[in-house]
């Protein structure tokens, strides 16, 4: 009696699964290799010790050789291509596709959450927010250079023998620093809805979201534009519930 031909696992450069589409161009699903997982693994541990812009620049030129490694037509990509249609919610979908072949149905292309945006009478498409946008939003934030004002005001309020003088002057940076990161996040988010807004009107300002919105809603807007994830409740019904004089 023959015995049965041995099994073997074969893999080669051309082992791929199904293609996929990104912004009207095609890739081949070659799954993630090895060395890709590596570099992946380097750039998240970028995010302990580089700033968010420089860990978003190393993500973003590892995932054009990953697509470029993979496209189907001629024309080499250009990494202001890749800025502009791959963002956070739809990188993980990428790379989740790459790592299991498990994809959802159609094209690969950023997704317009579930849930649309109003503030006051104004109707927003909550279209994910791509790589290049969060570029910009995070240039603008270090610019600040918020954290290295908060470090400092910290280390000379633990410093020995310091001066109340400068304590209070260290609180009062601390506090400047803070007043205008939290001004400018206001205006970043107001440049993304108005370019989601679906009626073109006057424009949003920074101010009026601040007049409009508790605090913590405009933080949630912004990781809703980024990730999908939805504001909490208590926060949109204190958003449309309270008032001033209640």
């Amino acid at each position: 009696m023959t015995s049965p031909a041995p099994r073997r696992f074969q893999f080669t450069r051309d082992h791929t699964k199904k293609p996929f589409d990104i912004a009207g161009r095609t890739f081949f699903g070659k799954p993630l290799t090895a060395a890709e997982e590596d570099v992946l693994q380097e750039i998240n541990l970028l995010g302990y010790t580089r700033n968010p812009g420089e860990t978003l620049q190393a993500e973003l030129e590892l995932l054009r050789e990953v697509l470029e490694r993979r496209r189907a037509g001629t024309e080499a990509l250009d990494p202001g291509w890749v800025a502009e249609h791959l963002g956070r919610a739809n990188t993980e979908a990428l790379i989740r596709y790459l790592r299991t072949g498990v994809k959802a149905h159609g094209p690969l292309d950023l997704p317009v959450f579930s849930e649309p945006i109003q503030i006051d009478d104004q109707v927003f498409t909550p279209r994910a927010m791509s790589f290049a946008e969060q570029l910009t939003v995070t240039g603008a934030l270090d610019a600040l250079n918020a954290t290295e004002v908060i470090a400092e005001a910290q280390a000379l309020a633990e410093k020995p023998g310091v001066t109340m003088q400068e304590v209070q002057q260290g609180a009062q940076s601390m506090l400047d620093v803070t007043t205008r990161t939290n001004r400018l996040n206001a205006d970043l988010l107001a440049e993304l809805l108005n370019a989601r807004a679906e009626q073109k009107g006057d424009p949003l300002t920074g101010d009026q979201l601040r007049e409009t919105l508790p605090a913590p809603a405009i933080t949630q807007l912004n990781t809703y534009l980024r990730e999908g994830t939805l504001p909490e409740d208590d926060v949109a019904e204190d958003a449309e519930g309270e008032s001033p004089n209640a």
